[in-house]
C-alpha cells in the first residue's frame, strides 16, 4: 500500500529480499507514526492486538534520552497513551533497554517502568494486546505484562506505531511486519 512513497521520516527500506517500513525522526517531541482508524474500549470481549517485527536503532545523537516505537492511546479522554513501548538510553541501572510505560491512573501522571530486556540488535517481535481490561506486552513471545486496566474502560483507544521522540535527538525504528487484529 505504501509503493512509490517516500519522503525523509518515512519510506521502504529495500534489501534483496525485504523491504522495510522505515520510520526516522529528528527534533524534540516530533513524531512519524501509523496510526490505526479502528477504536474500541479497553472492556471488549474480544482481543484488540497489534503485532509488530520491529528493529529498534540504538540513537544517532547523545541528546536523545528516549522513543515511543508502539502504543495504545486514547482518542477522547485525557489524550494520553495507556501504555508505550519505549526505548530507553538509562533507567534504573539499565543502559540500551526496551521499556512498557502503563498509566496507572486517569486522574494523575503516575506511571509503571516494566522492563522488556536489553534492546535487540536485529528484528524482535512486539506485541501489545487488550481485552476484558486486561494488558498484555509480549517480546518474542514472553509475556512481559498482564495487567487490569479496568482504570481506562471509559476511553475509545486505537494504536500507533512509528518513532515518538520524547526528547530532542534523532532516531530510527523498521518494522518488516505490522498487524493489528479485532476479534
Amino acid at each position: 500500500e505504501f509503493e512509490g512513497f517516500a519522503d525523509w521520516y518515512f519510506y521502504l527500506a529495500q534489501t534483496s529480499s525485504d523491504n522495510y517500513m522505515t520510520f526516522v525522526m529528528s527534533g524534540d517531541h516530533n513524531r512519524s507514526e501509523l496510526r490505526q482508524m479502528n477504536e474500541w474500549k479497553t472492556s471488549t470481549s474480544s482481543w484488540r492486538k497489534m503485532i509488530g517485527e520491529v528493529k529498534c536503532f540504538y540513537p544517532s545523537t547523545s541528546s536523545l534520552d528516549q522513543y515511543t516505537f508502539m502504543q495504545i492511546h486514547d482518542s477522547d479522554g485525557i489524550n494520553k497513551p495507556l501504555v508505550r513501548l519505549v526505548w530507553l538510553r538509562s533507567r534504573s541501572g539499565k543502559s540500551d533497554h526496551l521499556w512498557a510505560v502503563i498509566r496507572t491512573s486517569v486522574s494523575s501522571s503516575s506511571y509503571q517502568y516494566v522492563d522488556l530486556g536489553a534492546r535487540p540488535s536485529g528484528f524482535f517481535k512486539a506485541e501489545i494486546k487488550v481485552r476484558n481490561n486486561t494488558l498484555k506486552v509480549k517480546i518474542n513471545g514472553v509475556t512481559k505484562v498482564s495487567k487490569n486496566v479496568s482504570y481506562w474502560s471509559a476511553y475509545h483507544n486505537y494504536f500507533k506505531a512509528g518513532v515518538y521522540l520524547q526528547d530532542a535527538g534523532t532516531a530510527k525504528v523498521q518494522f518488516k511486519s505490522l498487524k493489528y487484529y479485532y476479534n
